[in-house]
């Protein structure tokens, strides 16, 4: 069986996520998830409903990167574990099923590339991709309305 392909994907998937991690502060973000989680536990912040809101909001962003960047490594290590073990086997249901768990890992590892490449910080991303997409639909529908007078 030739499997190489795989482990070069597993190679620069891996080298992906901790390029992801030192970019995204992993270890800054764990720390935070860690503090938000103390402070969400403590009592006394149900009294002040919005922070404790405001709180849950950034623990499940939080969570939800650190749960997906610990994910790909460990999903990626496995998969170069068993991807020898089904070689040593010559076992093509295992080798197919690894595979699969690859491609969602990088499934996953591409979409966290595709946020940080359009993180922002204060500016939202999302309104200036929609104004610049409509302002692009607007400017095809004058020059096919001027097309059509044109024509007339």
């Amino acid at each position: 069986m030739e499997l190489n392909h795989l482990y070069e994907t597993i190679k620069d998937g891996l080298s992906r996520q901790e390029f992801l991690c030192e970019h995204m502060n992993y270890a800054e973000k764990t720390e935070r998830l860690e503090e938000v989680s103390r402070e969400l536990e403590q009592p006394d912040i149900w009294n002040n409903p919005e922070e404790a809101t405001k709180l849950g909001q950034e623990r499940a962003s939080l969570e939800k990167l650190v749960t997906s960047l610990d994910e790909i490594k460990t999903v990626l290590a496995d998969s170069e574990e068993m991807l020898a073990f089904a070689e040593e086997e010559d076992d093509a249901e295992t080798v197919e099923a690894v595979e699969h768990d690859i491609q969602g890992a990088m499934k996953t590892l591409e979409t966290l590339e595709f946020q940080r490449m359009f993180r922002l910080g204060k500016y939202d991303f999302a309104n200036v991709f929609t104004l610049g997409r409509r302002q692009r639909l607007q400017s095809r529908f004058i020059r096919s309305v001027c097309w059509r007078c044109r024509r007339h």
